[in-house]
């Protein structure tokens, strides 16, 4: 029993999402159906971070970065263990999200 506790409480920790402000300006100007996709699945991301989850790769020579991919776009986030928090780092189109990073 008490270790079903415990796996239940573990459960219920969610790792928060922000922004960057580069990133929210570009998420405010998406269309709202796109809007709508990347926060379902980032909610699903910061559910369990490190799950397997469709659509999201690692970026090669970035420890702790990951992408997430959203038809053409491309969202680029950072893991914080320590302070729990998922940190949107740009938005963009396939094409051009990757520079400058």
């Amino acid at each position: 029993m008490l270790t079903f506790l415990k796996y239940k409480l573990t459960w219920l920790v969610m790792y928060k999402v922000e922004f960057s402000i580069k990133a929210a300006k570009t998420y405010l100007k998406l269309p709202i159906n796109i809007r709508h996709q990347i926060d379902v699945k980032l909610d699903r991301v910061a559910h369990d971070p490190y799950a397997k989850h469709n659509n999201v790769n690692a970026l090669v020579g970035m420890k702790g970065c990951y992408r997430l991919r959203i038809g053409d776009w491309r969202v680029v986030y950072e893991i914080i263990n320590q302070a729990l928090k998922i940190c949107v780092i740009k938005i963009g189109q396939r094409k051009e999200v990757y520079r400058g990073i």
